[in-house]
């Protein structure tokens, strides 16, 4: 049982088949004896043979309001239940634990390399854009932990088009076009980030550099669904949108203190109205990891830490590597390079922001990759703009 958490959080309830609950906090004997009994009618009486429990993510009553899975590093609310393990009985309960993220981390990591060496080929027709949907104005404090509010600069909105030999890939949409001729769209939020709305931001006009057009975008793949990366989710009706169904369900009906950065009216059109079935485009609701072409190039990697849904994703190209697209589990170049953690409010799962960082530096080391983030002032300058491009 971790003595670091607060007394509530180890009172903790094993759950067996029977859905009969046993406190962990039993004295031994009558719990071996219970154990023992419950061997004999799931076992036909094999004996020694052990049982094994399922640990659920459940919410014990708490004198203080607190959600167990972003403390204990696993949103409870997934279906994927990776984070746990089936356990013996006579084993010591202990909740989940942050080295559950990172075995999945490592996970991936040994993924990828498996995937490298028949991956070559097909990387060389490989063709990596970065594109700006305009700047927002905010305080670096807003975004990153300790760092100064005063004065305010000017972030990037950074996303990605990938050419790919079997569909062209969009990393994330930017701003709701919307916003050029409407600015009330926005709302307070218009105000208070005072976003670059000129003509030449439209994600049309973007995609025309390289000469594209929503309707060849074969994959809409977003990192999550703030107004800032979701934003013109709508504008792709005959792509295939690939996002967590964590997030899309938490979009449109989000966990307390998180429904801020959405907007509403950016994914509506994603929905079908007063019908069977909820899509009206075509969707990859995904609950894990995906090899979007299954060749190894391109790998989008679920990773819970910025939003209940958040997902980067991998690009394998042959001369540059391997570039990791962000999204918002990370900010800054220094967030990774100093371990320098975000502001708290934006981070739905701490520890899952940290992990990615480990990820990352991980996957710098050993593949000599680089990653791509989406408001680096600094770093989105040095990046090769379209039509340029990374091969």
């Amino acid at each position: 049982m971790r003595d670091d958490l607060p007394n509530p959080l180890r009172r903790l309830t094993v759950v067996s088949s029977e859905e009969t609950p046993i406190p962990v906090a039993l004295r031994p004997r009558r719990a071996r004896a219970i154990r023992q009994s419950r061997r004999d009618r799931i076992n036909g009486g094999e004996g020694e043979r052990s049982e094994l429990f399922e640990l659920p993510c459940r919410r014990q009553a708490q004198p203080f309001p607190i959600d167990f899975g972003r403390i204990a590093g696993v949103n409870c609310q997934s279906r994927d239940t990776s984070g746990f393990r089936a356990i013996n009985a006579r084993q010591k309960i202990r909740p989940p634990r942050e080295e559950h993220m990172l075995g999945r981390a490592l996970g991936g990591i040994a993924a990828i390399a498996m995937s490298s060496w028949f991956s070559v080929a097909q990387a060389q027709d490989i063709k990596l854009y970065a594109f700006s949907s305009g700047a927002l104005t905010i305080g670096k404090g807003i975004l990153q932990n300790l760092a100064p509010v005063e004065p305010p600069i000017q972030i990037p909105v950074g996303f990605f088009v990938i050419k790919h030999p079997k569909g062209n890939v969009l990393f994330d949409t930017g701003n709701n076009d919307r916003i050029i001729t409407d600015p009330s769209y926005w709302g307070a939020s218009f105000n208070a980030l005072k976003p670059v709305n000129t003509p030449d931001v439209a994600i049309d006009t973007q995609l025309g550099k390289i000469g594209l057009k929503p309707d060849d975008i074969k994959y809409v793949v977003v990192s999550h669904l703030h107004l800032d990366h979701g934003g013109n989710v709508g504008k792709f009706p005959n792509s295939t949108i690939v996002v967590q169904k964590d997030e899309i369900q938490n979009a449109f009906w989000p966990k307390a203190g998180t429904g801020g950065p959405y907007m509403i009216d950016d994914f509506l059109p994603l929905r079908a109205a007063n019908k069977d079935y909820p899509n009206a485009v075509k969707m990859l609701q995904l609950e894990g990891d995906l090899d979007l072409f299954g060749d190894g190039t391109l790998m989008v990697k679920r990773w819970v830490a910025h939003t209940p849904g958040s997902q980067m994703m991998t690009v394998r190209l042959k001369n540059t590597g391997l570039i990791i697209l962000t999204g918002d589990n990370v900010y800054f170049r220094e967030n990774v390079e100093k371990n320098l953690p975000p502001n708290i409010v934006l981070a739905y799962n701490p520890s899952g922001i940290l992990t990615a960082y480990e990820w990352i530096r991980h996957l710098m080391a050993t593949e000599k990759a680089d990653f791509f983030t989406a408001h680096d002032p600094d770093a989105f300058k040095a990046l090769k703009k379209a039509p340029e491009f990374y091969d």
